[in-house]
């Protein structure tokens, strides 16, 4: 799979390449996070490394890449309720990084970290259920 501001073909500035590429994986993660946990699609999505991907995503955002606070919020709340396996959080290395982010500047004291804090628990919870 095709990432980072390169995979955006055009003539476009890097700022309208990162506005692309924030637009696309917000969509793609509202697909995921809006499939039924059910679904045959989405279970091999996830088998096939989808949370590799999108830990790269939650990468670029912490480093100030490619998004910012709204896609970190839409992430944390797509991710959810996908049906991952601890064996799938694990070997993408998803789990750690969800939970370095209340320690991450752009969560620790911002005025979105409660907001973000809830969706991290959130997923924590999910996850381990």
């Amino acid at each position: 799979m095709a990432q980072g501001l390169n995979s955006i073909p055009g003539a476009l500035d890097m700022r309208a390449k990162s506005l692309a590429l924030v637009q696309r994986r917000s969509i793609l993660l509202a697909i995921a996070g809006g499939t039924s946990p059910s679904n045959i699609a989405l279970r091999q999505i996830l088998s096939n490394g989808f949370l590799v991907v999108v830990k790269s995503w939650l990468d670029d955002i912490l480093n100030s890449s490619v998004g910012g606070v709204d896609l970190l919020l839409h992430l944390l709340t797509s991710v959810a309720m996908l049906p991952v396996t601890k064996e799938m959080v694990t070997s993408s290395k998803l789990g750690k990084a969800v939970a370095a982010v209340e320690k991450h500047k752009i969560c620790a004291g911002s005025q979105n970290e409660s907001a973000i804090k809830e969706r991290i628990a959130r997923v924590k919870e999910e996850w381990s259920a």
